[in-house]
């Protein structure tokens, strides 16, 4: 399964589940590269690995005065950091402190000069969860926030509240499966790692069919890379290990029985066909850096055409 829009809130991986993709599918595998472990290890977690995502847009629309006289206007700067003060307590005061749960704001926009108090103010933020009820008490509780803000401040809050991706779950018996086939070929090379609250648009096709996400090790010895980061180098030889790693998990799925015949594996940026009994590379290489992958895959597959 070869993605396109893998970080956007419309996804690629909905776009492809409705087109069909996976139908006919009783299983799907995929491996996500992890800059913070080694290269030539792999990671798994257990159960919930990554966190359901939401986004929300408001702004506070007020009505704009001069600065030296607030009483003649409404001030939407002040309702908004109330506001964003009111809905940090959701998480302190509404959700189970045993779930985790994060509601960040990202983005603050308003007013253009010193002495003017503006009309509005918009921000942005999002949601982060691993369960629906969380989910569910969190957008609830948003919502009543700002027709209380309404109420108490004299403004009126237009809300844009998206649900994007839900949990993703770890299959235990694909992953099971999965983890025993890359000791039994790469040896002692699996670490086990925490739950995350971030996203993964994979979380939609385990929802479909059961599935598992493998963690890929792909530092560079000397560097301290993190994902989402202009300046990010791995070690490419994470993307041949993920093959063959991916490659052995489909084929001791359907040895146990788990697959009767076909999986959907996916890579983040790369396409690849899993047989049975050897991993598959489609790919051009023309460019020097191409040329290095492609003997880096080599490297970790031999016979890799």
């Amino acid at each position: 399964m070869f993605q396109p829009a893998e970080e956007t809130q419309e996804s690629g991986a909905a776009a492809m589940i409705a087109d069909g993709v996976l139908d006919g599918v009783d299983l799907a595998l995929g491996f996500h590269n992890q800059p913070d472990e080694p290269v030539g290890t792999f990671s798994f977690v257990e159960g919930i690995a990554n966190g359901s995502s939401d986004e929300f847009d408001i702004t506070i629309h007020a009505a704009s005065g001069h600065a030296a006289r607030p009483h003649m206007a409404i001030d939407p700067v002040v309702a908004t950091v109330e506001l964003i003060t009111q809905l940090q307590t959701i998480i302190s005061r509404e959700v189970d402190p045993m779930r985790p749960a994060v509601l960040t704001i990202g983005s603050i926009h308003g007013g253009n000069t010193h002495n003017i108090i503006p009309d509005s103010v918009s921000i942005m933020g999002t949601v982060r969860c691993q369960d629906p009820v969380s989910r569910d008490v969190i957008e609830a509780a948003l919502r009543r926030v700002c027709a209380g803000l309404e109420a108490s401040m004299r403004v009126r809050c237009a809300i844009n509240y998206v649900r994007g991706v839900p949990s993703l779950v770890s299959d235990d018996r694909i992953l099971k499966t999965t983890m025993s086939a890359i000791r039994d070929h790469f040896g002692d090379v699996v670490l086990k790692r925490e739950a995350s609250l971030g996203a993964e648009d994979f979380a939609l096709i385990g929802a479909k069919v059961p599935a598992f996400q493998l963690g890929v090790g792909a530092s560079q010895e000397g560097r301290d890379d993190r994902l989402h980061n202009s300046d990010y180098q791995p070690d490419e030889r994470c993307i041949g290990n993920g093959v063959v790693a991916l490659s052995l998990a489909a084929r001791a799925c359907f040895h146990k029985g788990i697959s009767r015949c076909s999986a959907v594996t996916r890579c983040k940026g790369l396409a690849v066909f899993p047989s049975l009994e050897a991993a598959f590379v489609r790919a051009t290489f023309s460019s020097p850096r191409q040329k290095n992958f492609r003997r880096n895959l080599r490297d970790c597959a031999p016979g890799t055409p």
